[in-house]
């Protein structure tokens, strides 16, 4: 799994890396794109093998930011086990009033499906289109 930022081509958004971690297979990125919205940029795979540092991760930001933006639209394929995880972040958010939104691409939007999984925020196409949920 790799994590990294996705441009956004929107004049009003810029970004701050807050750090890299290091996991097998892959880096995690975070980056703060507007004063109250973290996003990470995932790609590659998130399955058994990196999915408790990925959630460690992210969880980390949950709390200190008013919205958490996964993007998964680079995702190839993501396991049962990070869907456990994403479902266990989207109930902490809510548990302390931060948004998070998933941006899905095609494994995103099979395995969530598969599942019947419902977010407390409806995933979006794009990075753009979760700015503004």
């Amino acid at each position: 799994m790799t994590v990294s930022f996705t441009p956004i081509n929107d004049s009003t958004t810029t970004r701050t890396d807050l750090g890299v971690t290091d996991i097998p297979g892959g880096r995690v990125v975070s980056s703060r794109v507007r004063s109250d919205a973290v996003l990470f940029a995932v790609s590659g795979a998130v399955d058994l093998a990196n999915v408790e540092l990925f959630g460690t991760t992210v969880s980390a930001v949950v709390g200190q930011s008013d919205a958490v933006i996964i993007d998964l639209s680079g995702v190839e394929f993501i396991g049962t086990a990070a869907l456990s995880v994403l479902s266990d972040i989207d109930s902490e958010c809510a548990r302390r009033g931060t948004t998070m939104t998933l941006v899905v691409g095609k494994a995103a939007t099979r395995v969530i499906t598969a599942a019947r999984w419902v977010p407390n925020t409806a995933p979006t196409a794009s990075v753009a289109d979760a700015l503004l949920v």
